[in-house]
Parts: C-alpha cells; sequence; structure tokens
C-alpha cells in the first residue's frame, strides 16, 4: 500500500494493460464470493434482462485482458482459465448462462458492476456485489447515477452532472482508476448498512477500508463497467507505511460535516485516539 494512496480520492487514466490489479490472492476472495453467493443470492448477484449482452461481452473481455496482461496468473485449459498461483479451475459461461456476470466475477478480486444507457441516463443494469460497502444491491438496481448516489452530502450539486458527462464521454478502451477509504470495527469484506448505535469504546480494533474503483467501457454494448477491489487492513498496519496515519487523520479532520457524519466519523472518534499516538 502506497502512503499516498490513503487519501487519493480523484480520477486518473491508467493503461489498457492495469484494467485491474493483479489476484496472486485470489483463492481468499474466490472462497468469499462463493460463501456471500450461497448465503445471500440476489441481494449480491442480479441483473436486468438488458444487461445480458453485457455481460456476456465482459466476459470475453476479461477473458482477453487476463490471459494478456495476467499471463503469469492466468492460462486458459479448453472452456477454463486456471489461477496458476493456486490451481482453481475457474469456469467460463457459456454464450446463454443467465449468471455470467458472477461466474466472471470469481475470476478476480474485484466486484464487478454494469452501467449502461437507459432512456438517457447510465443506470446500474447487473452487479456481482459480494463486498458490498454499506450499500444494497435491490436499492440501487435499476436506478441511474443520481438515486445511486442520493446519501452522499452534496453529490448533485458537485459531483452528478460531471459524472454523467464523464460517463456519456468516456472513450472505448480508456480505463480510469480512483481510490475511497472508510473505516469498520470488524474485518469481513461484506459491510450491509446497519443502524448505528452510540460511538465505539476507546478499546475496540479498527480496520482501514480501501476500494481501488475502475471504469472502462466495454465496445460493442457501451457499457461501462465498473470494478471494485476490497482491501480491509488492521489499523496498526498503517504505521508501516511511512505518512500513512498522519495522512488519514489529518484527512479525516478535515472533512465537512456532511462527509464526516456519511463516513459515521463521530461514530468510530473514540477508537481512532490510540492509533495517532504511534
Amino acid at each position: 500500500m502506497r502512503a499516498n494512496s490513503v487519501m487519493q480520492m480523484g480520477m486518473r487514466v491508467v493503461p489498457s494493460s492495469e484494467w485491474l490489479q493483479p489476484c496472486i490472492d485470489l483463492e481468499a476472495y474466490y472462497q468469499h464470493k462463493q460463501q456471500v453467493h450461497t448465503q445471500y443470492g440476489n441481494k449480491v448477484f442480479d441483473g436486468l434482462p438488458e444487461s445480458q449482452a453485457a455481460q456476456q461481452e465482459l466476459s470475453r473481455m476479461l477473458t482477453q485482458h487476463l490471459l494478456q496482461d495476467h499471463d503469469q496468473v492466468y492460462a486458459q485449459m479448453g472452456d477454463q482459465l486456471t489461477h496458476l498461483p493456486s490451481g482453481i479451475l475457474l469456469d467460463i459461461p457459456a454464450q446463454n448462462s443467465s449468471d455470467s456476470l458472477f461466474k466472471t466475477s470469481l475470476w478476480v478480486a474485484d466486484d464487478l458492476l454494469l452501467m449502461q444507457e437507459l432512456g438517457g441516463e447510465y443506470c446500474l443494469t447487473a452487479a456481482s456485489l459480494c463486498s458490498p460497502s454499506s450499500w444494497r444491491l435491490q436499492d440501487k438496481l435499476g436506478k441511474p447515477m443520481a438515486r445511486i448516489h442520493d446519501p452522499i452530502p452534496d453529490i448533485h450539486k458537485k459531483l452528478t452532472p460531471k459524472i454523467d458527462q464523464f460517463f456519456s464521454s468516456m472513450a472505448s478502451g480508456q480505463v480510469v482508476e480512483r481510490y475511497n477509504w472508510s473505516l469498520q470495527e470488524v474485518q469481513e469484506l461484506a459491510q450491509f448498512p446497519q443502524p448505528i448505535s452510540a460511538p465505539l469504546h476507546a478499546d475496540t480494533s479498527l480496520y482501514y477500508r480501501m476500494e481501488r474503483q475502475s471504469l472502462r467501457r466495454l465496445p460493442d454494448s457501451q457499457a461501462i463497467v465498473f470494478g471494485i477491489r476490497v482491501y480491509v487492513f488492521e489499523m496498526p498496519s498503517l504505521g508501516q507505511v511511512q505518512g500513512a496515519l498522519p495522512a488519514l487523520k489529518e484527512a479525516i479532520d478535515e472533512l465537512p460535516t456532511g462527509l464526516r457524519e456519511y463516513k459515521n466519523i463521530d461514530f468510530y472518534q473514540p477508537a481512532l485516539a490510540k492509533y495517532w499516538g504511534k
């Protein structure tokens, strides 16, 4: 983890070879996705009928990306991919598969979501969302960007028009990434919305959650693939990265009131204090 990634929020263009990051540690994510899908079903994987062609196109594009740009990690054996470090065999979905997106998402650590233009607005049309960051797929599926981002303070005034404009102008083959962060008191990847009670006890251990988000347009369907790779770190591990804890503290201290409430900082504040002196 890089110290300057602690609060990197802006989008930046990256080479297409860096669409997704290498998944050397795929086995843990693979088992997590299988377990969460078995437990929650269409709460973590679902799609509109309009997304079927885009799901299948994503499968083809991702196969090409992994074999070309991550050939030290993946190989193809007949109608399957092989994750070389773990030996996991990964099914390639059939053309008429109704769960193409979920099977494809098992190849990588990232959750995979599809945004498509419907009625003049970009809407969430399908998702394999096994590591949600405090949101529910059923609340967002089929909704336009403005409704997806409703809980984020000032999003409509400051960002929604820019996001819509960016999606419309994004070229096929272009890859964009950004980072986001949050805090949590458990280590699990899947974080569904929970009611917030009194602030945490000062002795509670905290975890730093970082998302690497990527965007890429599919050339045929024109759908935009939104990838979300989640990393969860014990807070003391940030002390091993020079400048990371001070940068995080500064970022928290400078949060506007609305974002501070959105990230539930007052809930975590008593448990945060013990990390700043280290």
